[in-house]
């Protein structure tokens, strides 16, 4: 069996091993591809194990050997499955691996906004406080996550896992979720009633034809001006030239980013052209602890091991 593994430079840096994958057959692996120089690395292979390559229609097309595609994550957004089913082709996901960690990452956002954190430490690096007589200095405002409302779009693995974080820390949560209300011990609303009362308004649902753009002109104008936007699942969820007029215009407190719609951001884009100081960015980094990486390996090899003992698991497809 030949095997491609595409978007390795996203997986390690030299601190996480890939051999497990030989057992399976003969491995061929790529740094992220598109266009011909993707049809061209996989037209021979039987499988291929992907992050952010996109294999769309003409890709799988192209590639007559191709029975098996698994994702190096846990979004399937980059694979088009209608062409995938067509041609037989099994797609396996891996769930729930960055559970924690992008839990983690959510609240470390909700604390770096509501304590200002990153403006703190510029001001002290760049010699400003050893000017002042005061100890303590606060110029910049401070805020608890303590009897906040926390609004939850999306009440998946990740939502649950920050819903139970944000209850401990005393807040209240609220959530919004496709599917309907759900057995948690937390509050069902509408879409509407989670942008008008949420304080902190966190995304943790896929990236759909109806979830596109979801954070638009419309759905800003119900946050509170001191409400903060958190996004740490897929960028298309956002509407950047319509944020980035909203946190200009302070029609809300401010937004934290670890994705964004072009990855990595364009030069150009209006969040990064910004002259305000209300927006944070990290680059899809949520996800990729190594302890993280290191199960998500481990797990995109087992999902191949079932797919090959005729018993696969995590199938997205054919369902």
């Amino acid at each position: 069996m030949k095997i491609a593994l595409l978007d390795v430079q996203t997986l390690s840096d030299n601190d996480v091993s890939l051999e497990i994958f030989n057992k399976f057959g003969k491995v061929y692996k790529s740094v992220t591809l598109s266009g011909k120089k993707l049809i061209n690395f996989l037209k021979d292979k039987d499988a291929v194990l992907a992050n952010r390559s996109v294999l769309n229609k003409d890709v799988i097309e192209s590639c007559p050997n191709l029975k098996y595609i698994g994702l190096f994550a846990t979004g399937y957004n980059n694979v088009d499955l209608n062409a995938a089913d067509k041609r037989n082709i099994t797609v396996c996901n891996v769930p729930e691996y960055s559970t924690n960690t992008v839990a983690e990452q959510t609240l470390c956002f909700m604390l770096m906004l509501c304590k200002n954190t990153e403006k703190y430490s510029r001001f002290v690096k760049k010699g400003k406080w050893s000017f002042k007589k005061e100890f303590g200095y606060f110029p910049f405002a401070l805020s608890e996550l303590n009897g906040k409302t926390v609004g939850i779009y999306g009440l998946g693995n990740i939502g649950k896992r920050v819903a139970e974080i944000c209850s401990v820390l005393k807040m209240n949560v609220i959530y919004f979720s496709k599917s309907g209300k759900k057995d948690v011990p937390y509050k069902y609303v509408s879409k509407e009633e989670l942008f008008k009362n949420s304080d902190f308004l966190t995304l943790h649902c896929p990236l759909t034809d109806e979830t596109k753009d979801i954070i638009n002109e419309e759905t800003l104008s119900l946050m509170k001006k001191s409400a903060f936007l958190i996004n740490t699942a897929r960028g298309g969820l956002v509407n950047n030239k319509d944020l980035a007029n909203a946190l200009k215009n302070k029609k809300i407190a401010g937004a934290a980013l670890d994705v964004v719609k072009t990855e990595p951001i364009e030069k150009n884009d209006p969040l990064l052209k910004l002259k305000t100081d209300n927006i944070i960015f990290t680059p899809h980094i949520a996800w990729a602890c190594l302890e993280t990486r290191k199960e998500l390996i481990k797990l995109s090899a087992k999902n191949l091991e079932k797919f090959l003992s005729g018993n696969p698991i995590n199938v997205v497809n054919r369902k």
